[in-house]
């Protein structure tokens, strides 16, 4: 029986750069106008904690998805998750990214901010 392990997904290619979901979240956070952003955890209250990943989600597909984590600065508990993901990235998930990625990813980003604006108890406004 042959073993394969299954190729990277090309989605990691068509990432700009290690920090662009980072930094599209930035931005519509700082859109949304209701946090206060600090430049280091200790000056923060929460900590929002942001990571891109693509799960293997069978044995040729991968499903990429961002998850929001919202920490505690004092005690470091994990207080809430938020998962998104960022659909329809290719024909086929492990070799092509189509047209629509930099859509669905901003689409994420903007269902990562809705899930946080609803968890404030505030109407969300976001432009898409």
């Amino acid at each position: 029986m042959l073993e394969s392990t299954p190729r990277p997904p090309s989605i990691f290619k068509r990432v700009r750069g290690p920090n662009e979901p980072y930094e599209q979240f930035y931005v519509a956070m700082k859109h949304l106008g209701r946090y206060e952003l600090v430049g280091a955890p200790a000056d923060a209250d929460l900590v929002l904690q942001l990571r891109f990943s693509a799960p293997l989600n069978s044995c040729e597909t991968y499903q990429p998805q961002l998850t929001l984590e919202i920490l505690d600065t004092k005690t470091h508990f994990l207080l809430w998750t938020f998962t998104e993901a960022v659909k329809d990235v290719g024909r086929h998930p492990l070799f092509e990214v189509n047209a629509n990625w930099d859509k669905n990813l901003k689409e994420g980003i903007d269902n990562l901010v809705e899930d946080l604006t609803r968890l404030a108890g505030q109407t969300a406004v976001v432009s898409r």
